[in-house]
């Protein structure tokens, strides 16, 4: 009986977790969402969320030091980084409209 009321309490306390996970994620999306919080992609980490400088009320809102990142390729405001895994990851800044070409090795 005791077992199973600390498996209760584990499963009570691991939902009550991942409710404040969702709900946190969710008010830094609204706070990105509102220009608040820096909404830049990074690779494998997601949003950067730090306080967008100055406040801009945009949705595109970035922080000090994604705010002059611009697009590899076409030169416009960089909105994320390149997820491309090769040997590393590549991390060139990107737009939301371009991709970036990576050469495949020929054996």
């Amino acid at each position: 009986m005791n077992s199973e009321k600390t498996k209760e309490q584990c499963i009570a306390e691991m939902n009550a977790r991942r409710e404040r996970r969702i709900a946190k994620r969710k008010q830094q999306e609204r706070l990105i969402e509102e220009g608040v919080l820096c909404g830049f992609s990074l690779t494998y980490h997601g949003a950067c969320a730090q306080v967008a400088v100055p406040h801009t009320g945009r949705k595109d809102a970035r922080c000090d030091e994604h705010k002059d990142i611009m697009c590899t390729n076409c030169g416009n405001r960089a909105s994320h980084e390149c997820d491309y895994i090769g040997m590393l990851v590549c991390g060139f800044p990107l737009c939301k409209d371009c991709s970036h070409p990576h050469r495949k090795r020929v054996k």
